[in-house]
């Protein structure tokens, strides 16, 4: 009886064994180490942004208005992909990835970025590390710290391109699944579909044609500006890429496509991408031992120096920012760095592009913060409408540690009686990501203690967009700042200096204010009631909304909700705030207010139903030929 319960149980057991060995599939990928798969590799891509819509709907018409910001980069990559299979540890395997014999093309601006394009081609030659699982996808990656910013941007770009990446329960007879995939700009939720039989020519039994796209990019978190403003990004992607793949031999055959991504903020347009991948297997080969032992060195070295990433991580180790910085710097030196520019300044026309010292400025300034007090010294005589200017603020913003903050505190103080110097220096020192006590006792000076009422008004809405900032690094300064602002508000005895502090809570977008703005919207004085409104815009709570709806709906002036529907074009709508944008579209007697409103409900189209056809019939009937062009623009533009 013991006999036969013992084989029983060693039946059951092999008859479970045998069961859980088939509930998982074969691995379609057939990872090999020691042998190393070439492809040949041709990449294009070209994109542009535009954040000047997004600037000025966070500033208005507000003196601290920066300038439209337009970029564009036009990039070919031909080159030799290579595969290097390290070793496998359990589902996962290391792979030595590089992109040999790269030829790079590349154009910033419209114009030729020679130097650059070399450097990009020469990195994506250094191998990189990436840890692949057995369905495909790309768990991490690890690169060589030397690797510049911009480098590790197309090596990140290329290994995201090419991933064909199964599900874990996939079969040869699998016909269509989803998966996520990273990249970087983010994580994509991704579908293939198998070709249907004559769909694609195929040359063997066990090649299998794919079609993968992105179906969409999964939302990314919300990056806080101030405790009462976030920026939310969307990525809207579309194309498709073909895929072939050898079922037999466990690997990857070809791709041939075009991806295209819209880019999003705030549901506002800035940007758009278009790459095209064609990836052609050429064959496998192996390594000999030397090379193998070269590549298994070279991933201990930088093991030892930095850390794997995922394709859709922001590599923000202080080593890895450093060592890019250095790239970017080369051996350049404050004084070369210093005689370029005032070339550039004196002889440099409109069409000058300033990337390239911007860029070795930014790396100067974050390896060598004592170099600052003499960038400082530069700008307190540099030109206000010349290149030193422009550069220099914009690398010392960039860094933005307390050295880089002292340069500008210094350069205002003593210029604090040029106005349009100081317009671009007090702007700049006020949006750094982490203002000093100096950077904001500088403002504070010349808000308290300058006889230019011009420049204290400067001053004082500089101290709100800091404000902002501090709320999310030091909320006790935030907290006096705004105590202050509300104080000077109760004792102001002009309209002029109760709209500069009206203004300046505005920057500062602290709920604590609301008590102090909310007498003034219902002031008799028209200005100021526009200003008051306009100062709730970052006010995230629904009593400020509240108090900007029934401006909206019911303030006889123009301006006034005018100043409204922009505070409102800075929040995220809400159904009571579309109720009453809608209406006010449909009935308000300004033309100006009714554009204004038009744009606001057709950005949150996706949201709410009904705003094509409310904008189509203004299209075709409205009563005023302003609303009705407007509104065949927006169509167009769909």
């Amino acid at each position: 009886m013991m006999k036969t319960a013992r084989r029983i149980a060693i039946v059951l057991c092999l008859l479970i064994a045998s069961g859980c060995a088939r509930s998982r599939p074969k691995d379609p990928y057939r990872f090999v180490p020691g042998e190393r798969l070439s492809f040949s590799l041709s990449y294009d891509s070209e994109s542009a942004s535009d954040f000047g819509a997004v600037f000025a709907k966070a500033g208005g018409r507000a003196p601290n208005v920066p300038s439209p910001m337009k970029q564009s980069f036009v990039t070919t990559v031909r080159a030799t992909m290579t595969v290097t299979v390290l070793g496998r540890d359990n589902d996962v395997v290391t792979a030595a990835v590089r992109f040999a014999e790269a030829e790079v093309a590349l154009k910033v601006n419209g114009l030729d970025a020679e130097s650059d394009a070399a450097r990009i081609a020469a990195d994506l030659g250094r191998p990189v590390f990436a840890r692949i699982n057995r369905r495909g996808r790309v768990v991490s990656v690890l690169g060589d710290p030397v690797l510049g910013t911009t480098s590790r941007g197309y090596v990140s770009s290329l290994l995201a391109i090419v991933q064909f990446v199964f599900p874990a329960d996939w079969r040869p007879s699998s016909g269509s699944w989803t998966v996520e995939e990273d990249g970087p700009n983010g994580t994509a939720v991704v579908q293939y579909r198998r070709t249907a039989p004559g769909e694609t020519p195929k040359t063997a039994d066990s090649l299998i044609t794919f079609i993968k796209s992105k179906e969409k990019d999964l939302p990314a978190p919300k990056k806080a500006f101030s405790k009462t403003r976030e920026i939310s990004r969307t990525v809207l992607p579309k194309g498709e890429v073909e895929a072939t793949f050898d079922t037999a031999r466990g690997r990857l055959v070809s791709l041939d496509g075009t991806e295209t991504e819209d880019f999003l903020v705030n549901e506002q347009p800035v940007g758009r991408a278009r790459n095209t991948i064609h990836l052609a297997y050429r064959g496998t080969d192996r390594p000999n031992a030397g090379e193998m032992t070269a590549l298994a060195d070279a991933e201990r070295a930088m093991a030892a120096v930095a850390a794997p990433v995922s394709l859709s991580t922001d590599v923000a180790a202080e080593n890895l920012e450093a060592a890019s910085y250095g790239q970017d710097l080369g051996d350049a030196t404050l004084e070369s760095l210093l005689a370029e520019l005032k070339a550039a300044d004196e002889t440099g026309g409109p069409r000058f592009d300033t990337t390239p010292l911007y860029l070795k400025f930014r790396a100067l300034i974050f390896l060598h913060p004592e170099t600052c007090a003499a960038l400082g010294d530069v700008l307190s005589r540099a030109r206000t409408d010349g290149l030193a200017m422009k550069v220099l603020t914009t690398a010392l913003n960039a860094i933005g540690h307390p050295e880089a903050q002292s340069a500008l505190a210094d350069a205002a103080l003593k210029r604090s009686s040029d106005e349009k110097a100081l317009f671009k220096l007090l702007f700049t020192l006020s949006t750094v990501e982490r203002p000093t006590p100096e950077a904001e006792q500088t403002l504070r000076t010349l808000m308290d203690g300058n006889p230019d009422p011009n420049v204290v008004v400067m001053a004082r809405l500089s101290l709100g967009s800091m404000a902002r900032r501090l709320a999310v690094t030091a909320p006790d300064r935030a907290t006096a700042l705004v105590q202050k602002f509300c104080d000077g508000l109760a004792a102001a005895r002009t309209p002029e200096v109760q709209k500069s502090y009206l203004l300046a809570l505005g920057n500062a977008g602290s709920a604590a204010a609301l008590s102090a703005v909310r007498p003034f919207v219902g002031d008799a004085n028209p200005d100021l009631r526009a200003a008051a409104v306009r100062s709730l815009r970052f006010v995230t709570s629904s009593e400020a909304e509240s108090v900007i709806l029934r401006a909206l709906s019911s303030d006889p002036e123009a301006e006034v909700r005018a100043q409204a529907v922009e505070a409102l074009a800075d929040r995220d709508m809400t159904p009571e705030a579309f109720a009453v944008e809608k209406d006010s579209f449909l009935n308000d007697a300004s033309v100006r207010v009714r554009l204004a409103l038009m744009k606001n409900l057709w950005k949150a189209r996706s949201r709410f139903g009904g705003v094509r056809s409310l904008v189509e019939g203004a299209a075709a009937n409205d009563r005023t030929k302003e609303v009705r062009e407007a509104a065949g623009v927006l169509l167009k533009s769909d």
